[in-house]
């Protein structure tokens, strides 16, 4: 109990913006980030993303790739063409695999991690911004 609080207390705590059209994989990705000690918003549609971005001051966003109608490259690309959002960092969320990496980095996106994503890699980009 001491070394979870502990470990919670030393990492700074971010704003994330989570875009995540399933709703069992925002709920356990949004727990592992809570748990950290990370305020989580969540967002299931691009569209809903956009909004928040804007709206919730967030710290960082990960945004899964293959969502119905405006897909996670299409909200990088304008989220960098917004000033308000444009240096917000961005990292990809995706089950399709690493062939998607120049694709995601062309879009926007600081970095793609594969689904399920490595809790040192997904701590560490977020605890990074």
């Amino acid at each position: 109990m001491v070394a979870t609080h502990l470990a919670t207390t030393l990492v700074r705590t971010r704003k994330i913006l989570l875009v995540e059209d399933n709703p069992d994989v925002a709920r356990a990705c949004g727990n592992i980030l809570a748990i950290r000690g990370h305020q989580v918003f969540l967002a299931s549609d691009g569209v809903e993303a956009l909004k928040l971005a804007r709206t919730a001051t967030v710290d960082v966003v990960l945004c899964d790739i293959g969502m119905p109608g405006m897909d996670g490259f299409e909200v990088a690309r304008r989220l960098r063409a917004d000033p308000r959002t444009a240096n917000l960092p961005l990292c990809a969320l995706t089950a399709y695999g690493a062939e998607l990496t120049e694709q995601a980095l062309q879009s926007g996106f600081d970095k793609l991690l594969v689904k399920p994503a490595p809790l040192r890699e997904l701590y560490g980009f977020v605890e990074a911004a």
